[in-house]
């Protein structure tokens, strides 16, 4: 069975700093945010991409 590389050469002293989730990767989840920042996640990218369009093909 494979181990973790960064546990390879752990001391069994010192504790892990978070537990990883067995059945997948540790990742980052949108839940834990707030609905503003969010909701902000989603518009900004999409409001700097059409003010973008918008500046090349001169509307701006």
């Amino acid at each position: 069975m494979p181990t973790h590389p960064s546990s390879a050469g752990a001391s069994s002293s010192r504790a892990p700093a978070h537990q990883h989730n067995r059945e997948g990767p540790c990742h980052f989840s949108l839940m834990s945010l707030s609905a503003g920042r969010r909701l902000a996640l989603c518009v900004v990218p999409l409001l700097v991409l059409w003010a973008l369009v918008a500046w090349a093909t001169g509307w701006l």
